[in-house]
């Protein structure tokens, strides 16, 4: 009789793709610097509220001082006016306590200003919601 024909066959088939491995690595490299980027944007953020709260705390005092200073002022123009309604003090000296005192009033106000403005901007770089 017939005799059975059997065939068997094996195909191995190999695909040597070179550029995958550096597509990887790119890829890789890309992760890499994001997290770069990334941590370095967090130490910008923590670093600018770090400033902004020095400068809340440097401007707090200087408002402080231009306080003490108006109140040093006041008390010397006082002084200055009554001696020169008493004769003792020329109205050049008059002139130049009042001047000081305007000087001192416009400090302080400058250094509230700028201590309302420091508050703000800490507040934005904290992401604080704002008082109604």
């Amino acid at each position: 009789g017939p005799k059975d024909n059997w065939t068997l066959s094996l195909v191995a088939s190999w695909l040597l793709d070179f550029g995958k491995p550096a597509a990887i690595g790119a890829q890789n490299a890309a992760l890499d610097g994001a997290e770069v980027r990334a941590e370095r944007a967090q130490q910008n953020a923590e670093y600018a509220i770090f400033e902004a709260w020095h400068r809340v705390e440097s401007l707090r005092a200087r408002a402080e001082a231009a306080l003490a200073a108006e109140q040093a002022s006041i008390q010397s123009a006082d002084d200055t006016r009554s001696r020169f309604e008493l004769g003792a003090a020329t109205q050049l000296e008059h002139i130049q306590a009042d001047r000081d005192l305007f000087a001192a009033q416009v400090a302080r106000i400058q250094a509230i200003a700028e201590l309302r403005a420091a508050r703000e901007i800490l507040r934005i770089r904290s992401d604080k919601p704002t008082k109604g």
